[in-house]
């Protein structure tokens, strides 16, 4: 009974994963491009005292409208230094919606979820298929 709960709830995590891939896709194609540059570094202190750094982006919109985007993920060392430079997608009616051109920021969290998805499906269906071929024996 529990490979089906698990089974189950990887699927479900399966199609939310797809539903996001999608989304983030469909984004990407009707999003507008932009050239960021790292400006800053801010200094981020977490609940025990360990520093990291996360990036303050800036970028140019399509009409030269200036943006300020602070990342949302912090590194220690900085994955980022000052000067660099990035491709960004934002919404054209919403330039404060941002995401990163790198692997990770646009599609890291959702390969995340989709490997545990496929894992979890994976080896309940083991499970189901090993539990039928064992009882055939």
């Amino acid at each position: 009974m529990g490979y089906a709960i698990t089974f189950i709830a990887g699927l479900i995590l399966l199609i939310v994963g797809l539903v996001l891939l999608r989304n983030r896709i469909t984004f990407i194609k009707n999003g507008m491009i932009a050239i960021a540059m790292v400006k800053e570094l801010k200094e981020v202190t977490d609940s025990d005292n360990s520093t990291s750094y996360k990036p303050i982006f800036t970028f140019t919109t399509h009409n030269n409208e200036k943006r300020i985007y602070e990342h949302d993920v912090s590194s220690k060392p900085s994955s980022w230094y000052v000067g660099e430079t990035i491709k960004v997608i934002y919404e054209k009616d919403n330039p404060a919606k941002v995401v990163v051109l790198t692997y990770f920021g646009a599609f890291g969290l959702i390969v995340i979820l989709l490997s545990f998805a496929l894992i979890l499906v994976c080896f309940s269906a083991g499970y189901y298929w090993s539990q039928h071929f064992f009882n055939k024996l």
